[in-house]
């Protein structure tokens, strides 16, 4: 199981986009390889009418014991459909909704 957070943005016409500046999207997909992983996260989160942006992390999980007790659900949607996408979403007036974002 690959775990990727990616910044994304909501399209114009989303729904979400009067209210909402973007969002960390926690991608957990069901893959040994993380580039692999990553087109199929970014591709799922264009498919949810947002735009994808930079990836902040990539973690490698083997097991569902690796995640906390809070998080396993998320682990376990993944394993038995393929994904699962987590959007922590922040206001469109939010202070830093303009920021740019960078790795560390």
């Amino acid at each position: 199981m690959i775990l990727l957070t990616i910044v994304a943005t909501p399209e114009p016409d989303a729904p979400e986009s009067a209210d909402v500046g973007g969002a960390y999207v926690n991608a957990w997909i069901k893959s040994t390889e993380a580039e692999k992983a990553e087109r199929i996260a970014k591709t799922l989160i264009v498919d949810s009418g947002w735009s994808p942006g930079l990836t902040t992390d990539v973690s490698e999980l083997g097991d569902p014991m690796d995640v906390s007790e809070d998080e396993r659900e998320y682990f376990e949607e993944a394993a038995r459909t393929g994904y699962c996408l987590v959007f922590h979403q922040w206001p469109k007036d939010a202070d830093d909704s303009s920021a740019e974002f960078e790795i560390n």
